[in-house]
């Protein structure tokens, strides 16, 4: 929304110099580009897996200078967790992988899983979320054709509908006689595992007509790489919100000296389109941390409801003036500011109002 702004501001400003307005469109450029995640996590947790997962879900990962990290782990939180949990790259996501060995509880592994995680959260201050990485890795590029000589993936799996293996254990499933030779069931589990090949046969027993696609979706389903990806998104307003503040500050230091340029960017901060897409991202900062903002209006004491712009303005000032960190008291001024304006009826002229 910032970004949108700032490259309406560049293109339409006749104040600007040509070459200011090109700074402006590099910055609006920066503000989209996607989120950089950092995967980290001991070994044996799975975090390859986790990082392709979050690749293959058009996650950008990388291994340095991320905007946020995800700490991956598995069961327990290890003295080495621990450690991260305490240190300068403090996790803003935690993933509980592996959550089909949480064990057999009501609801099965991952409801078991989940509910941990809602502890996990409590006691660390940092949203987690179960996963099974290896299931969600297995949806990509799962399809009809041949992979050996008795069939594709998918025709191995239609096979198991017919004639059930036993999945109590790898060792089970890979002993005794089967239609499927014992090289192919082996290929399965390394590629599927028990949990994601259990998955592939209820949906494939449930449409006998499925097809890739079909399994593919049953299997991310599984995998639970969406509400992942949800939790990540959630997690990535606080980075995404310092990069609006830094592009503000960058605004400034690029029209410090130049008074048609100073001119121009004051009037597009002091703007209603930029007040308003730093209320947005603030407002989702504050709602990652529980807060319920609603659009137009806030109420940070409870559940939101619409309120008139001054009382709304006066709520978040007193919110502001507690006891909060840097963050979260800045996204309350935004709020601030943004309540004590009417909602504009359109895009508005980035320059100054002579």
């Amino acid at each position: 929304m910032f970004a949108d702004a700032l490259a309406r501001c560049a293109a339409t400003e006749p104040a600007l110099p040509a070459d200011r307005s090109g700074d402006l469109i590099d910055l609006a450029d920066r503000l989209r580009a996607p989120l950089t995640v950092a995967v980290r996590g001991r070994p044996g947790v799975g975090r390859r897996t986790v990082a392709r997962a979050l690749t293959c879900a058009g996650v950008t990962t990388v291994d340095r200078g991320a905007e946020l990290v995800v700490r991956v782990l598995a069961e327990v939180p290890k003295p080495e967790d621990l450690a991260a949990l305490a240190g300068p790259d403090r996790p803003g996501l935690l993933i509980l992988n592996k959550a089909d060995l949480t064990g057999f509880r009501p609801g099965g592994p991952v409801a078991a899983a989940a509910r941990y995680c809602v502890r996990l959260a409590a006691s660390t201050g940092v949203p987690a979320e179960p996963m099974v990485a290896l299931a969600a890795v297995a949806a990509d590029g799962l399809a009809d054709g041949p992979e050996d000589p008795d069939g594709g993936a998918l025709a191995a799996l239609r096979v198991l509908v017919t004639a059930p293996a036993d999945l109590s254990s790898p060792d089970a499933f890979l002993a005794g006689a089967h239609p499927l030779s014992a090289r192919v069931r082996a290929g399965l589990l390394e590629r599927l595992d028990l949990f994601g090949i259990a998955h592939a046969v209820v949906a494939l027993r449930a449409d006998p007509a499925a097809g890739g696609a079909e399994v593919c979706a049953a299997l991310r389903r599984a995998g639970r790489i969406e509400p992942v990806i949800a939790a990540l998104a959630r997690a990535g307003a606080t980075p995404m919100y310092r990069r609006v503040a830094a592009a503000t500050a960058r605004l400034r230091e690029l029209a410090c000296g130049d008074p048609d340029a100073e001119d121009a960017v004051a009037g597009f901060l002091a703007g209603d389109d930029a007040v308003a897409a730093r209320a947005a991202a603030a407002a989702a900062v504050l709602a990652s941390a529980g807060l319920t903002v609603e659009s137009g209006a806030a109420d940070p004491e409870g559940p939101g409801r619409p309120e008139p712009g001054l009382r709304a303005a006066l709520r978040w000032r007193r919110y502001r003036d507690g006891p909060l960190d840097a963050l979260h008291r800045d996204c309350a001024g935004d709020l601030v500011r943004a309540a004590l304006r009417p909602a504009p009826a359109g895009p508005t002229r980035c320059g100054p109002t002579r």
